[in-house]
């Protein structure tokens, strides 16, 4: 059961990834950036807080199969929701800094 909940994760940070290229590229895709980056970001935090807080309870409160699983479940849920809101924030503040120097350009 946990194998398919990781592999959509490492599916969201390969469309992200991939996505974060094309739409970095292509100017038409500009605006596409913000939701391509808060896939990868949202993948890439469930892995580092769902894994890391999963190895610290281990390390900290010993090997109780309960504890570790609660605290991933609690670094997917934060992970995921951090990470996505975390990717559309960089991906809004670039498309508002790649305007700003079109517009500069433009005068």
């Amino acid at each position: 059961m946990l194998i398919p909940l990781m592999g959509f994760f490492l599916m969201l940070i390969v469309v992200g990834g991939l996505g974060s290229l094309v739409a970095s590229a292509d100017p038409t895709r500009a605006k596409l950036l913000p939701f391509t980056l808060a896939m990868l970001f949202s993948g890439v935090g469930v892995y580092i807080l769902g894994l890391g807080l999963s190895y610290f309870s281990e390390r900290i409160l010993g090997p109780s199969y309960s504890d570790s699983s609660v605290a991933f479940l609690i670094g997917l849920l934060v992970g995921s929701i951090a990470g996505a809101i975390l990717g559309f924030i960089v991906g809004i503040r670039r498309n508002d800094r790649i305007a700003k120097v079109q517009e500069a350009g433009k005068n």
